[in-house]
């Protein structure tokens, strides 16, 4: 809004009648803005009041399944059964699911089934695949008449497929502060990006987890097992579930 000096008002009525009309309109306008910023804020905090009732909800209902899977492990304990078992695999499932949700703000992605069928057949191990030789020695000596006088005419090979388990590896990134010896001004790089503000699990290792869930359909409490088993990485299944939320 332009200022008005009143001491210097000009003379002219007509002049002074577009001021009136500028200082009319420019008024309106503020109010419609403010009216309008009014609104948005009530939608805010409408909205805020909606998601603090669903968290409060999803908190409730990870209480409840939480209790209920005390009291199936107690069971399970008591008397192994493998309708106990199963109603635990599913407790296990629907908690997780629900950890999930809490983080999660996104709509729901459905997922397209491949129609194609898979021929099973029997295919060379893919030339990309990483190789190791293991050589086998023959023995030194001639099976038939003992002598040690051997030459190679050939060789056999045959592959098998190996699995090596995952490993995991903490990347610790340093960044130098460098000083100008001229005017003192500091210059560093700025932070790496994370794929979670502030979280410390990588893009491979987020991943990995959501692959090992949604595809290979693993619950994240079994992932957490194997975690700690083979690499003594303790992950919590919480921790995982507000990772993929």
């Amino acid at each position: 809004m332009q200022r008005l000096d009143i001491k210097n008002l000009p003379e002219d009525g007509s002049e002074l009648r577009s001021i009136i009309f500028t200082l009319i309109s420019e008024s309106n306008s503020l109010s419609a803005k403010n009216n309008l910023l009014f609104k948005e804020k009530q939608l805010l905090l409408k909205e805020k009041n909606l998601l603090n009732k669903k968290t409060y909800e999803l908190l409730e209902r990870i209480s409840y399944l939480e209790e209920q899977l005390r009291k199936f492990l107690h069971k399970k304990f008591g008397a192994s059964s493998e309708k106990v078992t199963k109603q635990i695999s599913n407790l296990e499932h629907q908690l997780e699911e629900t950890e999930i949700s809490l983080g999660l703000d996104i709509s729901p992605i459905t997922e397209k089934k491949d129609s194609k069928k898979c021929q099973a057949k029997r295919e060379q191990i893919p030339e990309h695949i990483a190789r190791e030789e293991v050589i086998l020695e023959a023995p030194k000596k001639c099976c038939e008449c003992g002598s040690i006088s051997l030459r190679k005419i050939g060789e056999d090979t045959s592959e098998v497929l190996e699995y090596v388990p995952a490993s995991f590896k903490a990347i610790k990134y340093i960044r130098p502060r460098m000083v100008c010896k001229e005017c003192d001004h500091m210059n560093q790089s700025y932070p790496v990006s994370k794929v979670i503000d502030k979280g410390k699990v990588g893009s491979g290792l987020l991943a990995h987890i959501m692959v090992q869930k949604y595809c290979n359909h693993l619950p994240l409490y079994r992932q957490s097992q194997i975690y700690e088993r083979e690499s003594s990485i303790k992950i919590a299944r919480s921790t995982m579930g507000s990772w993929l939320g």
